[in-house]
């Protein structure tokens, strides 16, 4: 699924929103990291290689920081494999997935209309390090 419909999805269908007491004026979501993390890094992955444009100044400074840190473009690939098999490769991991968290973070509070804070259900084969 593409990471336009997944918001739209969670945004239209009210999936998984809900509001804590502790966070006045938040609407959160719980977030299935199996359907977020591809979604975000193809759509990452679009941006870098000029296929997909943006003008979002947050989203643009998330591809700015993967362009600074001269990541090659097989690293959305290695960022789709677990912590564990990623060798050497594990910081350039770490970076392109906290990215494509921010960059669905942004992408579904615009949808949303107000801050949002999302739970990342499980972590399985997504945890960062």
């Amino acid at each position: 699924m593409m990471i336009h419909e997944i918001i739209h999805h969670m945004v239209v269908g009210g999936y998984a929103k809900y509001e804590r007491p502790e966070y006045p004026g938040m609407d959160w979501y719980d977030v299935d990291p199996d359907a977020m993390y591809p979604a975000a890094l193809d759509y990452l992955r679009a941006l870098h290689s000029g296929e997909e444009q943006t003008a979002d100044p947050e989203i643009l400074n998330e591809i700015t920081k993967i362009k600074l840190h001269n990541l090659p473009a097989d690293t959305f690939d290695i960022a789709k494999l677990p912590a564990g098999r990623v060798g050497g490769r594990a910081l350039e991991r770490y970076h392109v997935l906290e990215c494509a968290r921010l960059v669905f973070t942004a992408l579904l509070r615009r949808a949303n209309g107000r801050a949002i804070g999302i739970h990342i259900v499980r972590k399985g084969n997504w945890r960062l390090i």
